[in-house]
């Protein structure tokens, strides 16, 4: 999933353009560019693509509007680090057309 801190003015799809956005790489990548084809953006055109390590520093150190997290671990790094949970904008399973980024068994929309 991705997590968005809310100051980064990312609340639907249409709000990544433009943004960078921190993703996995090793095979992670794959459904987030397919998800990106999907919504029409182009890496290097519409959005920026920051290969992130398995951390949220590029979140925390505002390098990325949104990262890759999984919420049983780097999500609870952000609010760990002290992110309140109010200030960023997680991922749930309620809007079936977002549902394109599938990093584990939950999917990006906005809160």
């Amino acid at each position: 999933m991705l997590t968005c801190k809310k100051s980064s003015g990312v609340s639907t799809p249409k709000d990544l353009k433009g943004k960078t956005l921190g993703v996995w790489f090793g095979g992670n990548e794959y459904p987030f560019l397919n998800w990106m084809n999907k919504l029409g953006y182009k890496p290097d055109t519409d959005i920026k693509v920051l290969k992130q390590g398995f951390n949220v520093d590029p979140l925390l150190q505002n390098q990325a509007a949104c990262i890759s997290t999984m919420i049983y671990n780097e999500y609870w790094q952000i609010v760990d680090a002290g992110v309140k949970e109010s200030d960023s904008r997680p991922s749930s399973t309620r809007n079936r057309a977002l549902h394109r980024l599938r990093m584990d068994s939950t999917f990006w929309t906005p809160a």
